[in-house]
């Protein structure tokens, strides 16, 4: 909403979202939860991982990475950081076939 602020009243995109301008507002002045600051670097590091293993990594995974390296963070956490940073996980059958493009299974 604050990037349109400039071409269309705050009154107007509240009401196509089904907030109230107050809420908005209040939403916009907001502190920053004392968790925001370690999730973030926490979703970096998670982002990290899944690069690293090519997006084969999932949730169970990265967890593991994770308290290898001495983290202690909660599996749920971790696929909530996962599905904020969009981290999809490549199917193996994808991973395979791409290994294997050009040769025939016959032979």
């Amino acid at each position: 909403m604050k990037a349109n602020q400039a071409t269309y009243p705050v009154r107007r995109m509240c009401g196509l979202l089904g907030v109230s301008p107050s809420g908005y507002y209040a939403w916009l002045n907001r502190l920053s939860s004392v968790k925001e600051p370690a999730d973030r670097a926490l979703r970096d590091r998670i982002t990290d991982i899944h690069s690293q293993s090519r997006g084969a990594y999932g949730t169970p995974r990265i967890h593991a990475e994770l308290a290898t390296a001495g983290v202690s963070v909660g599996r749920k956490r971790v696929a909530r950081l996962m599905r904020q940073a969009v981290c999809t996980v490549v199917a193996a059958v994808a991973a395979v076939a791409a290994e294997t493009e050009g040769v025939s299974a016959t032979g």
